[in-house]
This record gives structure tokens, C-alpha cells and sequence, in this order.
């Protein structure tokens, strides 16, 4: 039975929905069919390793097959390493990471919490928190220098390239994974979560989808940029507008 040897391990709200769904229509990469295992992430996984493996039948012509779970790029899950879990069980294997402006993850994922009923609906978020690690899940630099401590290729891609060219950002991908890309072009094509259809369907009919207010914007900012710069240093990527975050994406 083969074992995973992609991992699509983050971040939450960047697009790891639309990346894992494009690999799977790939006949090289055979994706799991629940998205999100969170298998490495608990403590006692080992006692588990048979029932995960079973998600990943021998398929023909995979190179690759894929687990994503964005739940796993952190430090520390509780007292879980992740990472270490990952690189004790399947070795050295390709990550995948997606990242976004970490503002708007901030809001993205608030947005989430409250349709799980994590957190109190409210038609305007001011609440700045590290709650379910809120805070914590942006700082890009710290988490991805732990996760290079454990793996070798490491792949990072931008949710920006994400809404701009698709196309691109899916070359890119496969061309990390050195495989020809062969995913239909209908597969490719990216429509950002209806923000209208997601109000009515988790808060009201006539609801409007939560936003930050412009002063929890700002301190988001503040707090997050120099978290950037790290992450722009180490990732040679030019993130000067995500420190200059205001804008809702």
C-alpha cells in the first residue's frame, strides 16, 4: 500500500481547497478523498498509521500521493510536532504551503469560526485575539523556519498568484514536483468564495459577511509587519503590500 509523499500542509485560508483539487485532477498525483486527514496532528497517531495509509490505495500512473491538511503548519499543535511526526513517519517528502496577507487570513478565519459557532456572530470584527491561535497561525517565518528544520523541499506559493494567474501558479507547482502539467484547464480556473452566498447560508438570508473594522485593520498591520519582513527576507518574495494591509481580500 503506498504511503504519502506530498504533503500539502498549509496555511488555512490560502487556497489549499483549490491547490488540492487541481492536483487531484492531475493523472500523476493521486489526492485523498477527504481533504483534511489532520492525522499527524494528534497525539497518538501511530496507533492510527494503518487506518490513515488506507486512504491511499495503489493507483496507476501516480508519482505522487497527496494528503492536505492546513491545520498542520504550526510549531506546536498542542504538545504535537507536526512536522516531526510527518518526517519520523514518510521521510524526507515535498511540502507544499500556500500563504496569504495575514490580515486577511486574520479576517477569513474569524469569518470561519463564527459559521462553526466557535466564536459569537457579529456584523463587525474588532476583536484582536490569539484565540484558536488567531495570531500565532501568521507568523509565516517563525512556523516555516521549524518546518526547514525537518524538510529539504519545501515549496511556497502565494495565494496573490493565486487570484491573479492561476494558470502560472499551477505551472509553478508542478514544476516543483517535476511533473508535466497535465490538469484541464477547466479545473484551473479559481472563483474566490462567494462572500454574499457564504452570509446567507451560515448567518441570515439578508446577512452581509463579517468585516474587520478599519481600526482592528490597522492594528492587525502594525502587529503583522514585522512578521513580513521576516517572511519576505527568508522568502525573497516582495511583500511590501501585505505590511501595508487595509484592504480586505
Amino acid at each position: 500500500m503506498p504511503r504519502p509523499n506530498l504533503i500539502l500542509a498549509g496555511t488555512q485560508k490560502a487556497g489549499t481547497t483549490w491547490l488540492h483539487r487541481c492536483l487531484g485532477a492531475s493523472a500523476q498525483v493521486f489526492a485523498s478523498k477527504s481533504k483534511e486527514l489532520n492525522h499527524f496532528n494528534k497525539g497518538d497517531f501511530a496507533s492510527r498509521n494503518d487506518a490513515y495509509f488506507a486512504h491511499f490505495p495503489q493507483q496507476a500512473g501516480a508519482r505522487y500521493y497527496l494528503e492536505s491538511t492546513p491545520h498542520y503548519f504550526q510549531i506546536l499543535a498542542g504538545k504535537v510536532n507536526v512536522a516531526q511526526n510527518i518526517r519520523t513517519t514518510l521521510g524526507d517528502i515535498k511540502i507544499l504551503l500556500m500563504f496569504r496577507d495575514p490580515v486577511a487570513r486574520y479576517e477569513s478565519a474569524y469569518i470561519h469560526h463564527m459559521m462553526k459557532k466557535r466564536f459569537d456572530f457579529t456584523p463587525e470584527i474588532s476583536r484582536f485575539c490569539n484565540e484558536i491561535k488567531m495570531l500565532e497561525l501568521g507568523h509565516y517565518a517563525d512556523i516555516l523556519r521549524h518546518w526547514q528544520g525537518y524538510f529539504s523541499e519545501i515549496g511556497v506559493f502565494f495565494y496573490d498568484d493565486l487570484q491573479n494567474a492561476p494558470d502560472a501558479l499551477i505551472a509553478r507547482v508542478m514544476a516543483f514536483l517535476g511533473l508535466e502539467n497535465d490538469i484541464p484547464q477547466r479545473q484551473i480556473a479559481f472563483t474566490a468564495n462567494a462572500r454574499a452566498t457564504k452570509a446567507r447560508r451560515y448567518f441570515s438570508p439578508d446577512a452581509a459577511l463579517p468585516e474587520l473594522t478599519p481600526e482592528l485593520r490597522a492594528r492587525l498591520a502594525d502587529y503583522y509587519r514585522p512578521h513580513i519582513a521576516d517572511f519576505a527576507a527568508l522568502t525573497g518574495r516582495d511583500l511590501s503590500h501585505w505590511a501595508q494591509s487595509g484592504v480586505s481580500s
